[in-house]
């Protein structure tokens, strides 16, 4: 399991919310973890997104089977379809 966030939640939120933290590309970053995880025999990989379009993202991320999805404030509840082809899920999530 691994995480990714929008680069501009930085620029939205109080500084001191996001002192110390490192705001990477997204896509860029769950390409690079979900093949880590595969890489290390992980049978299951499931992204945490906070980005402002989830299906943007997780249409660029090969390997990754689950997308739970929080901050956008839209119903999703379908697949898309990621550059080797295959299906992830991804569904947004209310966290209270």
């Amino acid at each position: 399991m691994f995480g990714v966030s929008d680069p501009e939640m930085k620029n939205k939120t109080t500084p001191s919310n996001v002192e110390g933290l490192d705001f990477q590309d997204a896509v860029a970053y769950a390409k690079r973890e979900a093949a880590t995880l595969k890489a290390e025999g992980c049978d299951v990989v499931i992204a945490l997104s906070h980005t402002l379009d989830p299906k943007n993202v997780a249409a660029q991320v090969d390997g990754v089977d689950l997308w739970l999805c929080g901050h956008e404030h839209i119903e999703l509840s379908e697949s898309v379809t990621t550059p080797d082809g295959s299906k992830p899920m991804y569904r947004k999530v209310d966290i209270i």
